[in-house]
């Protein structure tokens, strides 16, 4: 699979701090910083997605050091379906969006979509042993002289060891800290595509004023809808 970062957009900061106090997210350069750190000991004791930015990390690490910032609405991925209606050579084609004014829908407003995170080599069998990610940010920066294709994502976690039975789709929460979501900056190497969730409903009713653009803000567990399409259904399993 490849993603590849589509036009820069115009008019952001150039500086990680910048960047971050933007969008909204002023720990981005943490994030970065913590990124880097796992990108230069892969194998060190503190390669998870939950834990803090370990003291012992390089001390070089610094991000203020970054350079060449910038920031891209959308990506688009491309990957081999076969089964899929495509072209003879069975690849696949879809925009991923991360972009905070989304004009083509009835309701204007912004749109920032899921996909599928490789699970960095985990043993766990869940969902293919793929996890789920909502992108906030596309980005790119260049630091000792290596180019870094980003990606700011918000976590999701899989509920259960199994899809729910009812249905076959395996359930996902968004996961929070407090009531900070639970981000990191992921390389977008490690995007296989996008996932297509639905909300689960319970018996409160819903706001008047609710529309689709506010989904994945408001609702607190998903189905992961692994039959949108043939690729998905033969792969999340």
């Amino acid at each position: 699979m490849r993603l590849i970062a589509r036009m820069t957009a115009p008019n952001y900061p150039r500086s990680l701090h910048g960047l971050g106090q933007r969008i909204g997210h002023p720990n981005l350069a943490d994030l970065v910083r913590k990124y880097l750190a796992e990108r230069a000991d892969p194998d060190g004791e503190t390669n998870g997605v939950d834990d803090d930015i370990s003291p012992t990390r390089p001390p070089q690490i610094t991000v203020s050091h970054a350079d060449h910032i910038k920031v891209f609405h959308s990506a688009r991925a491309i990957f081999c379906a076969p089964s899929n209606p495509s072209t003879t050579t069975g690849m696949f084609l879809e925009t991923i969006r991360a972009t905070p004014s989304w004009n083509r829908g009835e309701i204007p407003g912004p749109r920032y979509d899921c996909v599928f995170v490789s699970n960095g080599g985990s043993e766990s069998s869940s969902m293919s042993g793929l996890l789920v990610a909502r992108v906030l940010l596309f980005f790119s920066f260049t630091f000792d002289g290596e180019c870094h294709q980003c990606a700011l994502v918000h976590r999701f976690s899989v509920s259960g060891g199994r899809p729910d039975p009812d249905n076959g789709m395996w359930v996902v929460t968004p996961d929070y800290f407090g009531n900070a979501p639970n981000t990191s900056i992921i390389h977008i190497d490690s995007i296989f595509r996008a996932a297509h969730l639905l909300p689960i409903f319970d018996t409160n009713p819903l706001p008047y004023a609710l529309n689709y653009t506010l989904t994945l803000d408001l609702f607190r567990g998903f189905y992961v809808n692994n039959f949108i399409d043939y690729h998905a259904y033969e792969t999340i399993v």
